[in-house]
């Protein structure tokens, strides 16, 4: 074999290991855009929804909400069990459903926001110590989540925290006896009387005391009871364990266990439901345009029939009460 030969040989097997190494590289490169495909896919099935989870919140070293594995935050949404048909814990899924989780579930697909429910108490969102000035949960003060949801816009609230636009109307509250009045309560003098309330309401008695036509609107410590829920509170009610209770209107539309003993008082809020946030956040940037798109369309008014053809086997405000414009 001469020279020429050899280098030709050469020449061959060098061409031939390009080649093989070539098709290496086209095929690694068609593994890797299969895998960023099926990555972009799985990230654009999560966005623009709302997912049902429980006590928690995943938080980085920041205390700020996680990111997806797209690198796009997650927005982390507190709700509770209120026991009507705003928000209720549907026994058969274990989620918590109602007017609310679906007015969030609207609002971020329109936004296009990857959102997460999580249940949590809701001292976790607004604290209320009886007889002392109310203050900011730990779970939302502590960036467990970036807002509360369904909470009304209150002189005290606005104070602590910031609120998106409201989604719902202004409600009243008023006073509740036991039927017949065995306590012989009258809501004009409430001298040396016990009154219930929800903890963390905004019909509280700090509502009472702006009440200036009422005399001995402001109550003592020793005649304040809080309660957890409004269970809790009707049977204290009517064991006379209190003389009467305070509570939002609309959670006592279908009750007939206790009567209403007052007019409607409306000096507790200042606007209705809407997403309680800290002074910083910038979800309102995103949140109002979204939910002024939302009230804009068809959709707000289904989601409000839903009050009562999806979630009417729970007590709660009827659609005209509570939607705006409806």
């Amino acid at each position: 074999m001469d020279l020429a030969e050899s280098k030709e040989n050469l020449t061959t097997k060098m061409d031939r290991g390009t080649d093989k190494m070539s098709f290496m590289l086209v095929v690694i490169a068609l593994l890797v855009a299969v895998v960023a495909l099926v990555i972009a896919c799985v990230g654009l099935g999560q966005k623009g929804g709302v997912t049902n989870n429980y006590i928690g919140g995943s938080t980085d070293s920041q205390g700020s909400s996680s990111t997806s594995l797209n690198n796009e935050k997650i927005w982390m949404f507190a709700i509770h069990h209120s026991g009507l048909n705003l928000e209720y814990t549907d026994e058969a899924s274990g989620e918590v459903r109602g007017f609310n989780v679906d007015l969030v579930n609207a609002v971020c697909r329109i936004a296009n926001k990857n959102c997460q429910l999580v249940q949590d108490w809701y001292k976790r969102c607004w604290n209320r110590v009886p007889g002392q000035p109310a203050q900011g949960g730990l779970g939302l003060f502590g960036r467990n989540y970036d807002g509360c949801v369904g909470w009304h816009h209150t002189y005290e609230r606005a104070r602590v925290f910031q609120f998106s636009d409201p989604w719902t109307q202004t409600k009243p509250g008023a006073f509740y006896i036991k039927p017949t009045n065995p306590r012989k309560f009258n809501w004009m003098d409430l001298t040396n009387r016990t009154i219930g309330f929800i903890n963390g309401m905004a019909f509280n008695e700090h509502c009472i005391s702006r009440v200036t036509q009422i005399k001995g609107n402001v109550l003592t410590e020793t005649q304040i009871k809080s309660f957890p829920s409004r269970d809790e509170l009707i049977t204290a009610v009517l064991n006379e364990e209190i003389d009467a209770s305070f509570d939002i209107e609309e959670g006592y539309k279908a009750n007939e266990d206790v009567e209403q003993a007052s007019d409607d008082i409306r000096d507790c809020v200042v606007a209705g439901m809407g997403m309680m946030v800290l002074k910083d956040s910038l979800l309102p940037q995103w949140w109002n345009p979204a939910l002024k798109q939302l009230m804009n369309s068809v959709e707000y008014r289904r989601v409000c029939d839903d009050l009562k053809k999806k979630h009417g086997h729970w007590p709660g405000p009827a659609p005209d009460e509570l939607c705006i414009g409806y």
